[in-house]
């Protein structure tokens, strides 16, 4: 009910401000289910409390956490969101631009398609909401870190980034207009400072002097001979007609950006250098998609030299710019931001090394490591290509967790995504579970949920060989998997029910013993059939490796649970209760009697007579072991 509802969402509210630490890894769960919920009809006070749910959200969780998530979710193809969602995720993607710093934007495959889907929503139809919205989001995505967002721009097609510089010279013109201080954070869309920078303005309508009507896109980053300065540099003499100016290196380019780049001094600009400016803008952008284009089609000869004899360091000079911005095919083959290729397949700047990158080979590229390169090769690559090896079974692991979010969908693919995982646990990989335990452990107990019986006993298979391999990371969660493993004893089919005997059997053996029993003595004293018999069950495997002062402590715990499964209408839990006390009487004796003092004299004596009946089967699989030794 919708009374129901408000209050879970006051209780989630105050769920989050106290475990936020321990909630990192069901943060995609919560930000997307709560944007989703911001599409459905509400009531006013209810749809107030949704709203407060993602405020307190977005103050809770690291900022480049929750931007991932949200450049995540605008690309995944399963998602359909309505034009109420798309303008919740639109203004919660402003409002969190404004608290960002510059350096948790960053310029991925997943951030190129979700800005070029953001792009394509400030041309929406059917709202004039979800247009302005985009278009808010976009000039808030600028002015967040001008320089990587400009990169970007660059990395995508033509109609997109004249979709963008359009608006963004709108934006420019309405703020010369209304200001001349044009840069500062009173006059750029209510924008408030991040929590580390106190003020921060526009490089690309800062830099003043401009003398040569335009800035050149080295002018407007700090680009020298040397790569990317730290600091603007003083405006250089006009270049020779035909000079050919070394392109910055990848590596140099990455490293050397920083903040401070975006202090620069804005109060002196009138409205033409401001469109002076923005004509920068654009050459940027246009001279990294021509440098691509040019990389594209330039052919490479089997002896590893360009055909226009360009040399490796430097970049031809084009018509109509200071200065030709490009990435030459330096560092072993790494090609620059490439305006042909898909925005999904387009590799981030990090991956642009090595042998991992060759199935990028459009066009005319016989091979992408040139001969003339591998001696450079081994120097310049492999130094970071130790991490991204390093790095690749993470990758994969990461790609396998996002087929198995799919619940109830894609039933083959996460299928064999499971079987793929179940091939992982058995692998020691002690870098890919430092970073994914958490994360696969909640997609699997999620599984358990699943509509297909098939990927639930499959997914509680998985669950098994991580508990033998991986046991010491249940520890801060024994509680969560022990009683999603019993509620897998309840399925329908008897597969996913073998499935889960045998995950439980094998976490009586993996989680420390004391801390098992703490688990499973509440639910053998409230659960229904079938679970109270698995938590028995569970209880007797445990007990078989505790030591006698710890189960001597536990008692008084487990003893009330026996006692009234020895009294279940159920066959198969009285025999199971009386199991375990026979188990418990193997560890601690006679010790175990004051305790059964309201055990009626029959069950006493069935009792008993388990006990004996165990204690010669003991003694005969002794006395056959001391046989077999001694003949």
């Amino acid at each position: 009910s919708k009374r129901v509802f408000s209050m879970f969402l006051e209780t989630l509210v105050d769920f989050i401000t106290v475990h936020r630490e321990d909630l990192q890894d069901w943060l995609f769960v919560l930000l997307t289910q709560l944007l989703k919920k911001m599409g459905a009809d509400l009531l006013g006070s209810v749809q107030a409390k949704v709203q407060k749910a993602l405020d307190i959200t977005r103050e809770s969780f690291p900022f480049d956490q929750q931007f991932n998530i949200l450049m995540r979710f605008i690309v995944d193809q399963t998602q359909t969101p309505n034009l109420k969602v798309k303008v919740a995720i639109l203004k919660y993607i402003e409002s969190l631009a404004q608290q960002m710093d510059p350096a948790d934007f960053v310029n991925s495959s997943e951030t190129r398609l979700a800005v070029s889907r953001i792009i394509t929503w400030t041309t929406e139809p059917k709202s004039s909401d979800v247009r302005k919205a985009a278009q808010v989001v976009l000039i808030s995505l600028f002015e967040l870190n001008t320089p990587e967002f400009t990169m970007l721009l660059g990395a995508l097609p033509k109609t997109f980034q004249d979709g963008a510089t359009k608006l963004l010279h709108s934006h420019l013109k309405n703020s010369s207009n209304t200001s001349s201080n044009v840069g500062s954070p009173s006059n750029t869309i209510g924008r408030t400072p991040s929590r580390h920078t106190p003020s921060r303005t526009s490089p690309l309508t800062s830099p003043t002097n401009c003398s040569h009507g335009g800035l050149s896109p080295s002018r407007l980053w700090g680009w020298g001979i040397d790569g990317l300065s730290k600091h603007p540099p003083a405006p250089p003499p006009p270049p020779p007609p035909h000079s050919t100016p070394a392109a910055p290196s990848l590596r140099v380019l990455r490293r050397a950006y920083s903040p401070s780049m975006m202090e620069y001094d804005t109060e002196n600009m009138n409205s033409e250098e401001i469109y002076s400016s923005l004509r920068g803008v654009t050459e940027a952008i246009q001279s990294f998609s021509y440098r691509s284009q040019e990389d594209l089609n330039e052919p490479v000869r089997r002896d590893g030299k360009r055909d226009d004899g360009a040399g490796r360091e430097g970049v031809a000079s084009s018509p109509g710019s200071d200065s030709r911005v490009g990435l030459e095919m330096v560092e072993g083959g790494r090609t620059a931001l490439d305006n042909k290729t898909s925005l999904l397949n387009t590799p981030s700047p990090r991956s642009f090394s090595g042998p991992r990158s060759r199935e990028f080979s459009p066009y005319g590229y016989g091979e992408t490591i040139c001969t003339y390169d591998k001696s450079a090769l081994k120097e310049a690559v492999f130094d970071d290509d130790v991490e991204q090896f390093r790095d690749f079974g993470s990758d994969l692991v990461a790609d396998l967790l996002k087929e198995l979010s799919n619940h109830n969908e894609r039933s083959e693919e996460r299928k064999g995504a499971l079987v793929e995982l179940l091939k992982i646990t058995r692998e020691d990989n002690t870098a890919v579970w430092d970073e994914h335990f958490k994360t696969i452990l909640l997609l699997l107990l999620e599984t358990l949920c699943d509509k297909d019986h098939t990927i639930r006993a499959l997914a509680l298979r998985v669950l098994k060989e991580i508990l033998r391999n991986q046991p010491a990371r249940f520890k801060n969660y024994a509680e969560l998997t022990i009683m999603k493993t019993l509620e897998a004893h309840k399925d329908s089919h008897k597969e996913v029910v073998r499935a889960a005997e045998e995950a439980a059997s094998t976490l009586a053996g993996s989680i420390h013993p004391e801390q098992c029993i703490k688990v499973l003595c509440p639910i053998v004293q409230t659960a229904d059939y079938p679970i109270n018999l698995a938590a028995i069950k569970m209880q007797t495997k445990v007990i078989e490796r505790i030591t006698k002062e710890s189960l001597l402590q536990l008692l008084p715990d487990i003893i009330p649970g026996l006692l009234q499964g020895y009294d279940n209408t159920e066959s198969s839990v009285r025999k199971a209760s009386v199991f375990c006390l026979v188990a418990i009487y193997s560890v601690i004796g006679e010790e175990l009697k004051p305790h059964l003092a309201q055990l009626t004299g029959s069950k006493m004596k069935l009792l008993n007579l388990y006990i004996k009946r165990a204690q010669t089967t003991n003694s005969n699989s002794s006395s056959s072991s001391d046989v077999s030794s001694h003949s």
